[in-house]
């Protein structure tokens, strides 16, 4: 066990070295990884696998971990050991999710939406976001506001009001949490809108 799982589960070095693995590790990922190694001295060809699992710290709260998992063997193949190379993967998982449920916003509101990165390019939309601008989904999506005013789709205006807007948002002298503003789009030839 090296200093950073010790250090970040709080445990004690002596009571941590040498015990089982159910100290840390719920059952249930235990024998999931004990699969893991029988399928790796079946198959002589694979040297490792990774795995998610939880680790248990020494306070009780669980947390996400990636362990890459080796075996060591010996001359006649026989297992002699593991090692496990493991990752906090928590906060990764847990942005993974948030993404997920704030896809799923995006997907499912009855407005339409547009999510854009700081330049204008379309990150994410749905249906009727792609609809207000007289484009499907997938082309909306492999698209950003840019190209859609060299089309004369959007209102030239609205990049450089809305790269004005990112950088209100972004600068800590400002405090502004949202930024709004209006646009024109025309979605089919002599039709306009004004989108806000």
């Amino acid at each position: 066990v090296n200093e950073a799982l010790i250090e970040k589960g709080d445990y004690d070095r002596e009571e941590i070295v040498g015990a089982h693995v159910s100290r840390v590790m719920p059952e249930e990922d235990i024998l999931r990884g004990a699969e893991i190694i029988v399928e790796l001295l079946e198959d002589p060809e694979k040297t490792s696998e990774t795995v998610e699992l939880e680790i248990v710290h020494d306070d009780g709260t669980r947390r996400e971990y990636e362990d890459h998992i080796s075996v060591i063997t010996d001359d006649d193949g026989h297992l002699v050991g593991t090692v496990g190379i493991v990752r906090d993967i928590q906060a990764r998982n847990e942005r993974e999710r948030e993404l997920e449920q704030y896809e799923t916003i995006v997907e499912t509101v009855p407005e339409g939406v547009f999510v854009l990165d700081e330049n204008a390019n379309i990150v994410t939309a749905n249906e009727e976001g792609a609809s207000i601008l007289g484009v499907p989904l997938e082309r909306a999506l492999s698209t950003g506001i840019p190209a859609l005013v060299a089309e004369g789709r959007v209102d030239p205006e609205v990049v450089p009001v809305y790269k004005e807007v990112v950088r209100d948002l972004l600068s800590s002298e400002t405090g502004t949490e949202q930024g709004r503003f209006r646009y024109r789009v025309y979605p089919d030839e002599g039709e306009e809108r004004t989108i806000e």
